[in-house]
């Protein structure tokens, strides 16, 4: 269960540390203009994958057990 607590921008910046520690973005940074991310090519892979999982399942039917296991197959699929 989420941590109440925690605002959505954590979040978001939880799962961006993740992917510099997989390899999927080499540094992200906030700004007045959003957020900029700064993807790997692997990343750039991953996030195709894991496009094509919802434009085919469709996002209603993506629980949390499925977006982990599209991020996992994603990251074995893309390492070298």
């Amino acid at each position: 269960m989420p941590n109440e607590s925690k605002a959505p921008e954590e979040y978001v910046s939880d799962a961006l540390d993740l992917m510099v520690k997989a390899r999927w973005v080499k540094q992200y940074s906030q700004s007045a203009k959003g957020l900029r991310v700064d993807w790997t090519d692997r990343g750039k892979l991953a996030m195709d994958a894991v496009g094509y999982v919802i434009e085919d399942l469709g996002p209603e039917r993506l629980n949390q057990q499925l977006w982990w296991a599209v991020g996992t197959l994603a990251a074995v699929h893309m390492m070298p």
